[in-house]
């Protein structure tokens, strides 16, 4: 649990300072907003979660993605439901089913790139960030 929060506050520090344009007084400011302290807590109750159902903190199989998904889904959306918003169901099914796929690719990039040693650091760096955009793009609203 103490890895997802450090990994989550790593997280939302890096995404604040590139959209506040490197201003620390904004991305102090955000890092204390509702939201991502929401989201801190979502991400340890997860890890909490899955802890307790025995899903490892590193996912590798494809139940095991499912499980983690599921999982922080269920506390995303009980937390959205507690601050008055509302839940979409496709929604929710369409990120469960794009981070389930998506982790299943990170680990086989990951697997290539650091393990087998198939791909160079800057290729590997580049497909993960390729697949990040690609889930981003998957899981966007559309109006």
């Amino acid at each position: 649990m103490i890895s997802a929060a450090a990994s989550t506050l790593l997280s939302q520090t890096a995404l604040s300072l590139l959209s506040n344009g490197g201003s620390f007084k904004k991305t102090l400011k955000t890092l204390g907003s509702k939201q991502s302290l929401c989201t801190l807590g979502m991400n340890v109750a997860s890890a909490g979660i899955l802890c307790g159902i025995g899903v490892p903190g590193q996912p590798l199989g494809f139940e095991e993605h499912l499980y983690k998904n599921v999982a922080n889904t269920a506390v995303s959306g009980g937390c959205s439901a507690i601050q008055g918003e509302k839940l979409e169901f496709k929604q929710l099914a369409l990120g469960i089913a794009v981070n389930t796929v998506g982790g299943m690719i990170a680990n086989r990039l990951g697997q290539q790139g650091h393990y087998d040693g198939e791909l160079d650091y800057v290729s590997h760096k580049a497909l993960h960030t390729l697949l990040g955009g690609a889930m981003g793009a998957g899981i966007v609203r559309r109006q």
